[in-house]
């Protein structure tokens, strides 16, 4: 799990933005959550499970992302 997509988009934002805030730190262990729980309703075959642990894993991507890119596009001004 710790080479996942996940933890590389985490990673490499740390890496890039030194000082990053500790809201960014719990987003990205909420999509970490998230993902695991996805892999393991995939794992026992419950699609019903899954679909909805997918909707709440974009949720988390979404809701880090949005908020992410606001905060840089202030910055930028």
């Amino acid at each position: 799990m710790k080479q996942g997509i996940g933890v590389s988009c985490v990673n490499l934002y740390i890496k890039n933005h030194p000082g990053v805030s500790g809201e960014f730190i719990i987003l990205g262990d909420r999509f970490y959550n998230a993902v695991i729980r996805l892999i393991l309703s995939c794992k026992d075959q419950d699609t019903e499970v899954a679909d909805a642990e997918f909707k709440k894993m974009l949720k988390s991507c979404d809701d880090c992302h949005e908020g992410y890119k606001k905060k840089e596009k202030k910055e930028g001004e």
